[in-house]
């Protein structure tokens, strides 16, 4: 018999309840900060491990393991005949969403009702302390982001000013600061699409499809997301991109147009700059008649994808060789970006300089950490570094993580380093996690499908993969996933696919060494001295001298594939 539906309440005092009226509220208090955890996350889930460290921080980890554990199994016997609420997974926890409601994300999705308002302002969690300090900071932040967000609907003068509005939740004051100053310039907005079929009972879907838009970039975090309330003023962009951009706040706008084929739907997309009056991408996506919903689960994290890219590359261009303005933190960052992506050492040196300079302007802002962090594994990675390197990039990780635990981005980027280290499971988490924040993430599918084929698991490897392949066309760093492909093809013994995975890799970075032992390994396996021969020019060609670094830094789980690889290494120029 399925679970009776439940209604998590945590806007005032904290209690769960079901259809009935019955009271399903754990009676300790750790079991309610559980709950409510896992209500207000994204996907409503959370790893074993995140939840340990916000609800046991001071103890060790075998203990606050056993305490998460003790607190599950007390929390589903109160929620009785509940309890498939609570689904428990491997390395993770979570609230099943069809049988659950959660007034903060109702809240958080349109504004709030009047009567919310009768009786004084409410309070998120009232009155709910475990004592723990990583729950406390977590609660004030969350306190902070509902009381910016009451803020904004109870000031009339600033109803449309939605720079700090970012799709899916609310930015609180403490970051509010920092993106009012840059959200009027890299802001998008995303209009409703214009219904073409003459069918108004068809209006729906299209606003369905720029809500699901609105929601999964906003996820991006980094691009804040102008309300739909001030959006929806507008229709299509047609020749108006500059007034529509000024009158809005935000220098991209997307409008699109929902029509009838013959065999179902199609969705025209355009991306616009309203500072140069163009389109910077357009495409056109059919779906068909039965079930269209199943085809843009897959084509709206591709959209997606592809603004992130784009409108990430412009604003790198726009300031790409102009001194940044005094005090300007998002100028530094792209600049940051911008010589990063050049992947060269000297470059790499100024995007540091740029990053450090961000961080002396706004210590604490998560997009700082997040790109420092990311140059830091950059440069482990090109130098191949020590791996006691890495203790920086978790602590940068992890301040970010505080400064927003919304932004997927953190988690890839710990998920990552937990891989360097070895960590095989707590990286997979994390990347699931920032996947689950982010479907749209390209990189943290790479890192996943990386993790797999480190940790003995090809099979497992080749969907998210070949998924960030099909959602990053344009991306700087392909080489990197294309090379990955290349790798878990040769552990699954599928020579050709490797070589020629190995070799789309090299198209885009020659003397990628990776992709260049990968190449070689199947060329050997395969047994063709003609592919064999021109492996090795290649390596004589491009310069490459491996060492005996390149190889310690591969972190393997079955040390035998860093043996082999490098016995493969040691013919390159025989």
């Amino acid at each position: 018999m399925r679970a009776a539906r439940v209604t998590i309440q945590t806007v005032g005092p904290f209690r769960v309840h079901n259809a009935l009226g019955q009271d399903l509220t754990p009676k300790s208090r750790k079991g309610q900060a559980l709950i409510a955890l896992l209500a207000t996350s994204p996907n409503m889930r959370r790893s074993r491990i995140w939840l340990q460290a916000h609800l046991w921080s001071e103890v060790d980890a075998d203990k606050a393991a056993k305490s998460l554990r003790q607190a599950i199994l007390t929390t589903q016997q109160a929620l009785e005949g509940s309890r498939e609420v609570l689904v428990k997974e491997r390395g993770a926890l979570r609230l099943d969403p069809s049988l659950v409601d959660v007034d903060y994300k109702e809240i958080m999705r349109k504004a709030p009702s009047p009567h919310l308002f009768e009786g004084g302002r409410p309070e998120f969690l009232e009155g709910l302390d475990i004592g723990d300090p990583a729950f406390e900071d977590w609660l004030r932040e969350m306190r902070t982001d509902l009381d910016g967000y009451f803020d904004r609907f109870m000031d009339t003068d600033r109803t449309d000013l939605v720079a700090p509005v970012i799709a899916g939740g609310a930015v609180g004051p403490a970051r509010q600061t920092e993106q009012l100053r840059f959200a009027r310039r890299q802001a998008i907005a995303i209009l409703p699409l214009h219904n073409g079929t003459g069918d108004s009972l068809l209006d729906y879907a299209g606003a369905g499809i720029s809500e699901d838009l609105i929601d999964r970039v906003g996820r991006l975090r980094w691009l804040p997301v102008i309300a739909r309330g001030a959006a929806n003023r507008f229709c299509k962009v047609g020749d108006n991109s500059a007034a529509i951009s000024a009158d809005l706040g935000a220098r991209y706008l997307l409008d699109g147009d929902l029509d009838i084929t013959s065999d179902g739907y199609s969705v025209d997309l355009r991306l616009h700059n309203g500072d140069t009056s163009r389109i910077m991408w357009s495409d056109r996506f059919l779906l068909p008649r039965e079930d269209p919903r199943a085809e843009l689960n897959r084509i709206i994290p591709q959209v997606v994808s592809l603004i992130d890219t784009k409108v990430d590359l412009a604003e790198q261009n726009l300031v790409a060789g102009r001194e940044p303005k005094n005090g300007e933190f998002y100028d530094h960052i792209w600049q940051g970006k911008w010589h990063l992506n050049k992947i060269t050492r000297d470059d790499a040196a100024l995007a540091k300089s740029h990053f450090d300079h961000a961080l002396k302007l706004v210590p604490d802002a998560p997009e700082g950490l997040i790109q420092a962090g990311w140059w830091k594994l950059w440069n482990i990675w090109a130098t191949l570094g020590d791996t006691s390197e890495l203790e920086e990039v978790v602590a940068l990780s992890k301040r970010a993580m505080f400064g927003d635990d919304r932004d997927a981005r953190a988690y890839c980027l710990l998920g990552l380093t937990e891989t360097w280290r070895l960590n095989s499971d707590a990286a997979i988490s994390l990347l699931n996690e920032s996947i689950d924040l982010n479907p749209s993430a390209a990189n943290a599918l790479q890192h996943l499908g990386t993790a797999y084929y480190l940790n003995g698991a090809p099979e497992q490897s080749l969907s998210p993969l070949h998924r960030a392949v099909e959602l990053s066309p344009g991306e700087p760093f392909l080489f990197l996933t294309l090379a990955e492909l290349g790798m878990a093809y040769l552990m699954l013994g599928e020579h050709q696919k490797a070589l020629d995975h190995a070799n789309h890799a090299l198209r885009f970075r020659p003397n990628y060494w990776y992709a260049q032992i990968t190449r070689l390994h199947a060329s050997l396996a395969l047994g063709d001295e003609r592919l064999i021969a021109h492996a090795r020019a290649d390596f004589a060609r491009n310069g490459t001298r491996l060492t005996q670094a390149h190889f310690r830094w591969l972190p393997f789980k079955d040390k035998s594939w860093t043996k082999s690889l490098k016995e493969t290494g040691d013919t390159a120029f025989v």
